[in-house]
């Protein structure tokens, strides 16, 4: 939108959203996780490429030792020492409504990206998928997750990473978890469409 409007004023921001009733309709749908995990389950959507902090997410492993991390989507990147790993399991690419199959499992949701001049721009699609469906969520400080820091743990270094998985492995409690699907709610793709009605209506 920023760049847009050197061009021309009629510019605006209308971020990602989230397909409610999809998620919704799957919220109970999970997989026997005694046959692929012990321990807490913390788990990242999404493609796995240069954006990711992989350090990071060896950190995390390392300093969690009784959990299991999940990366679920396709992988574009090397993951070097995560590869093998025996507490990192890579479930790799899966259909879109196979995705809150593994939501519901995590027992908090993981938004690791690095924080770059190329991320100060993104709006990660999980955030919204993570919250309908009430999972707490640990993120790195990317300037777009920010506002919603009244229901995700925001984090700006390694150290708060962890901290803020901790916190949310104690703290998840039923009233955090409708807050979360309310937020989730309020940024449907549904409100997004009427968003973008609303402005091409000034034209017509």
């Amino acid at each position: 939108m920023e760049q847009g409007k050197k061009y021309s004023p009629d510019c605006y921001y209308v971020p990602n959203g989230v397909d409610v009733e999809t998620f919704v309709r799957k919220k109970d749908e999970k997989f026997d996780r005694s046959k692929k995990a012990s321990g807490p389950i913390l788990g990242l959507v999404g493609t796995i490429d240069d954006r990711i902090d992989l350090d990071l997410i060896l950190y995390v492993v390392e300093k969690i030792p009784e959990s299991t991390v999940f990366l679920v989507g396709p992988v574009q990147t090397k993951l070097g020492d995560l590869r093998q790993h025996p507490r990192l399991i890579i479930a790799g690419k899966k259909g879109y409504e196979e995705i809150p199959f593994f939501i519901n499992q995590f027992d908090v949701a993981l938004i690791p990206y690095r924080v770059t001049e190329v991320t100060k721009a993104v709006y990660p699609v999980k955030l919204h998928e993570y919250l309908i469906l009430g999972k707490p969520v640990v993120s790195t400080n990317l300037p777009e997750v920010t506002q919603f820091s009244d229901v995700i743990w925001v984090t700006k270094s390694k150290n708060e990473f962890v901290n803020g998985i901790r916190n949310a492995l104690k703290e998840d409690d039923a009233v955090s978890r409708k807050k979360r699907i309310d937020t989730a709610e309020k940024n449907s793709w549904e409100k997004r469409v009427n968003q973008i009605e609303s402005i091409l209506a000034r034209y017509c």
